[in-house]
């Protein structure tokens, strides 16, 4: 599908379709089964983050400052709240209220009718998804932190540090916050990689350390990819030149494999779809990868386009997005 602009977000799964935004400020709307334009909403200004879509509406953020909200019908857009300023981030739901960090706040709003409910301070500036879980939303961002935030109240319950020059071990630093990777939160835990190289582990009630890990000698670093949790395993890419995958035992910390695809990652994240892990590297390969053993079970190039976002599995088709502006559905080997 021509997407007409850059599309630098990823690919959010809605009803039969899938939803994404592009350069060109407009959001998109496409059918899983041939790929047919469903609907077209424009924001004002670039869309960089990712739409999310919950109970029959799709949030967005665009750098025109607003938090929107789209019919996932229609895509008739049923409000917009200013933030006073860009949004790079993805938006979660928790409840009644949609939650996305901006510049130096992070914002809990009414998702039904747009109207602000919480605003909390940060240090910074935030880029990545929010993540939800037990009414509670974990973001990190580049204040060199990951926030816990109550959902109904707007309360923060932790704010945990992280992100050190000498892979981890020195001072706090800006370019290594926790801020490109986007939290997961299971079992009690949450977990992010931060820039410098570490995957960590925090218990979601305190926001205390429960492990950290780093790749193992010559393999890609840590840091840019978010981290899928699955069968009690943590599934991470690596930024390098090797295409690393990684597979950390959630308990422990403790890789269980490691699986060079040779072809470069930046920010892409692992998606799941059947036993497989999906990961598409940024000269826009996809690679199927046996979730269990790390093997590698196929792989697709698509013909054109820098591929900097994460694909989404609707159906068993595998739909991704690149910086040519073209959308590609493939189905897996």
């Amino acid at each position: 599908f021509p997407a007409g602009d850059a599309v630098r977000s990823s690919v959010a799964p809605s009803s039969n379709g899938v939803v994404f935004g592009s350069l060109d400020g407009r959001l998109t709307s496409l059918s899983i089964g041939h790929g047919r334009r469903r609907w077209v909403a424009s924001t004002r200004a670039p869309v960089v983050g990712s739409p999310a879509v919950h109970d029959g509406v799709v949030f967005v953020g665009s750098t025109d400052g607003g938090l929107y909200a789209f019919d996932e019908r229609s895509g008739r857009q049923r409000w917009r709240f200013d933030t006073g300023g860009p949004l790079l981030a993805t938006p979660a739901v928790s409840g009644e209220v949609v939650c996305i960090g901006g510049n130096g706040m992070i914002w809990g709003v009414d998702r039904r009718t747009g109207r602000e409910r919480w605003r909390v301070e940060a240090g910074s500036f935030f880029q990545s998804r929010a993540a939800v879980a037990g009414g509670v939303f974990f973001l990190g961002g580049w204040d060199n932190a990951v926030h816990a935030i109550d959902a109904a109240t707007g309360r923060r319950l932790w704010r945990t540090e992280m992100g050190r020059a000498d892979g981890g071990r020195g001072e706090l630093s800006f370019r290594y916050a926790p801020a490109i990777a986007s939290p997961a939160v299971a079992d009690g835990r949450v977990y992010i990689a931060s820039n410098d190289g570490v995957l960590h582990a925090l218990d979601a009630a305190t926001g205390n350390a429960v492990w950290t890990s780093r790749a193992p000698e010559g393999g890609d670093r840590l840091g840019h990819s978010s981290p899928l949790v699955a069968s009690g395993r943590v599934i991470v890419a690596g930024v390098g030149p090797n295409g690393d995958c990684y597979a950390f035992d959630a308990a422990t910390g403790a890789l269980v494999w490691r699986r060079s695809t040779g072809a470069a990652i930046y920010e892409a994240s692992p998606v799941l779809s059947g036993d497989r892990v999906v990961i598409g590297s940024a000269a826009g390969r996809l690679f199927w990868i046996d979730a269990a053993s790390g093997e590698l079970r196929g792989s697709f190039g698509l013909p054109a386009g820098l591929l900097l976002g994460t694909p989404a599995v609707v159906d068993g088709r595998v739909v991704a997005a690149t910086m040519a502006g073209r959308v590609w559905a493939v189905s897996g080997p």
